[in-house]
């Protein structure tokens, strides 16, 4: 998966399965299916990346950064659902001293 993502060219190899040669972009440039015990060699052509990707230059920190701003946004939604429903109670109550 991470060769997809970084638009990598690779190859799968699975024994008593397909084998196929999967260009940067993911179009299966040459494939087969061989049955159990049987050989095959496939060759292609495909197109090298000049230069590293974004996801791969920017690394995890991106994901890390999505994953505590989606937690403090919780947070901050829940101290607020439960202001305003202090609020409400005290407003509903009569108790209009705080």
């Amino acid at each position: 998966m991470p060769n997809i993502v970084a638009k990598n060219p690779f190859v799968k190899s699975e024994y008593n399965r397909d084998s196929a040669i999967v260009a940067g972009f993911g179009r299966i440039v040459a494939s087969t299916v061989t049955p159990a015990g049987s050989e095959a060699i496939l060759v292609a052509d495909v197109p090298l990346r000049a230069g590293v990707p974004l996801a791969t230059r920017l690394g995890d920190w991106v994901a890390w950064l999505c994953v505590i701003a989606s937690a403090a946004r919780i947070l901050l939604s829940s101290r607020r659902r439960r202001l305003v429903s202090a609020g409400a109670q005290r407003l509903f109550s009569g108790d209009t001293n705080r």
